[in-house]
């Protein structure tokens, strides 16, 4: 096994990208497991479709501590994988058209294919134990990656993957046919940025619209249809993606107006401050999504407010990661304490695991959870064992991941026919 590969990052370009990366492979996982324990939902062997889960003490007693409200927004975390990924992905294409004149689509395709598919397809068979194998008939759509349209696949938390396959379908189009008919690029990137927030709109506006905060608990038919049927549909949600991917253009085909932008003191550390008051803003602000709120700052507001904020509040989001992405290349002074703590060497292990741990923590929250509550759930209060659950289940997928990555995701990197060096992913 290569350990090195696991733990030492090398001449990785972009130390500060591993550490937004293992934030937010945290971040979901922290996520998902207040998530799965603020309602009371039984072991995947009991599960049945018309299943709704009451909701427990814990759903509400998070929003007494206002510093933990980013737990309850963990969803914003798979916005940070879709920016990554647009950076890197964008950026692995933008550099081969610009160094060759072409973009070798089957090189793409089957780099897409080696670097996907070995563990996902791991992660599907032990969900068969896992989760029971719950849905297993609709796996088709998860080898096609349209299970993102495809009401209740399986192992459905692999959407955000379906997104993005389904636009590096379209994106080696893109860089080697559309960009380059528009001698200004913002043209292209701007009709393509648009489309998204007005096709939400329309939905949002229509008769099949809803209100923020939308106040519909977990596991309801009704919040099963907002979630199959508008939460996570690539032609709402690919906006971060297609931001990764003008950072990587900035930085790949305007390298000097970066350095004369992030020159500027003033202009680089506004930008910077702006982008961290944004992404913390987004942050701490619920919307009703996972849990029935109380009390919320959209109550108080016109249903306009709430549809603006629901259609921009992403990509305002994602818009100031990728600013954050490039100031850690280009920017000196505020941010370098901050490039220095993403930059840090232990995040990088996470990081190479982040794949590898996106697909299993799910499936090990369904199975752990039920048999840890059975063994201390008369020992300890309800917040002391979702704390236990929390972290245990972070371990565990971690471990769980890094055997993935060596003794599959690794060997098939590096039998990649197609070496690229800086941007890789």
């Amino acid at each position: 096994m290569n350990f090195n590969a696991l733990l030492k990052r090398g001449n990785r370009a972009y130390p500060a990208v591993d550490g937004i990366r293992a934030i937010a492979v945290i971040w979901v996982i922290f996520f998902h497991a207040w998530l799965f324990q603020s309602y009371e939902i039984p072991d995947p062997t009991e599960w049945n479709p018309d299943l709704v889960a009451p909701a427990t003490n814990l759903s509400e007693e998070i929003y007494r501590f206002p510093v933990l409200i980013w737990i309850t927004k963990g969803d914003l975390a798979v916005d940070l994988f879709f920016v990554i990924s647009g950076f890197l992905i964008g950026g692995q294409l933008f550099k081969q058209r610009k160094e060759t004149g072409v973009i070798n689509f089957k090189g793409f395709y089957l780099r897409r294919i080696r670097r996907l598919m070995p563990a996902y397809l791991v992660a599907m068979l032990l969900a068969l134990y896992f989760m029971n194998g719950i849905n297993v008939e609709r796996a088709w759509s998860n080898l096609l990656y349209v299970n993102n349209y495809v009401r209740n696949s399986y192992i459905g938390w692999t959407w955000s993957l379906a997104i993005e396959e389904q636009f590096y379908m379209v994106v080696p189009v893109l860089v080697a046919f559309l960009f380059p008919l528009f001698k200004k690029k913002r043209w292209p990137f701007g009709f393509l940025f648009l489309a998204p927030i007005l096709m939400k709109w329309i939905q949002l506006t229509g008769s099949e619209g809803y209100q923020l905060p939308f106040n519909v608990p977990f596991f309801t038919p009704e919040w099963d249809d907002w979630f199959w049927g508008y939460y996570m549909h690539t032609h709402l949600r690919y906006n971060g993606l297609l931001l990764g991917v003008v950072a990587a253009y900035l930085h790949l085909h305007r390298p000097e107006s970066m350095v004369r932008f992030f020159s500027s003191r003033v202009k680089s550390n506004l930008l910077f401050t702006f982008s961290i008051l944004m992404i913390v803003g987004i942050a701490s602000i619920p919307t009703g999504q996972w849990v029935i709120l109380k009390d919320s700052v959209f109550q108080s507001l016109p249903p306009e407010a709430g549809w603006v904020y629901e259609c921009l509040h992403r990509e305002l989001f994602c818009a100031a990661t990728a600013a954050i992405i490039l100031a850690s290349i280009y920017a000196e002074g505020w941010i370098d304490p901050i490039k220095r703590f993403l930059g840090h060497r232990w995040f990088y292990p996470v990081a190479q695991v982040s794949y590898s741990a996106y697909l299993l923590h799910e499936m090990f929250m369904f199975w752990l959870f039920p048999r840890i509550n059975s063994a201390f759930g008369s020992q300890l209060s309800e917040v002391s064992l979702a704390i236990l659950n929390g972290f245990i289940v972070l371990v565990i997928t971690l471990a769980g991941a890094a055997v993935m990555f060596l003794w599959i995701e690794e060997p098939f990197l590096r039998r990649r026919t197609a070496k690229t060096k800086g941007l890789t992913k």
